[in-house]
């Protein structure tokens, strides 16, 4: 573990997987990012899915506010990027706390030739209305998971690639793009 005082416990709801419902979303660092809220639907958490998923009711916007300035690209459902595209950071909220996913590991190769031509971005959008975090969310954190006391523990590794677990307020601009009487 990187420090002790890096160590934070966030409540989970269990059944048969760890869930909660995130309040918020960042796309890019604190200062430049747009913090928005979410609309309340459940997350689960799961360790063997490389990808993770994004509910029917945000994904429009979620992946359009993500993949900005991007060269990213759709094709039946799936976002696609050369390797080389630096992505932006994204933050999830869960209760009050920022966890961090950072833009390098929102890209995996799935080039034939594992030669780092086409990457797959390591978020898909969901026909069901609840997010599912993969493996992607986990990268560089030690990850407790304590049932007895209905937590998931977070703390970066030792090697500090990743920022401990910041509190903060949950964002009140909602993630969804209000309706443009003018554009109409």
């Amino acid at each position: 573990m990187s420090n002790i005082s890096d160590y934070v416990e966030i409540p989970m709801n269990q059944g048969y997987f760890y869930w909660t419902t995130p309040t918020g979303v960042r796309f890019g660092d604190e200062a430049t990012g747009g913090e928005f809220s979410l609309d309340g639907s459940q997350a689960i958490f799961s360790t063997g899915v490389s990808l993770s998923m994004v509910p029917s009711t945000v994904s429009d916007a979620f992946f359009k506010r993500m993949l900005k300035g991007s060269n990213a690209y759709e094709s039946n459902g799936v976002f696609y990027a050369n390797c080389a595209e630096e992505m932006q950071d994204l933050w999830i909220m869960i209760e009050d706390h920022w966890i961090q996913i950072r833009g390098r590991d929102l890209l995996s190769d799935i080039s034939e030739a594992q030669d780092n031509t086409l990457c797959i971005v390591n978020f898909l959008p969901s026909v069901d209305n609840f997010w599912v975090f993969g493996n992607t969310i986990y990268k560089d954190y030690y990850v407790y998971h304590n049932p007895t006391e209905n937590v998931m523990g977070w703390a970066p590794t030792k090697d500090l690639q990743k920022t401990p677990l910041k509190k903060a307020r949950v964002p009140v601009d909602p993630i969804s793009f209000s309706y443009d009487w003018a554009a109409v």
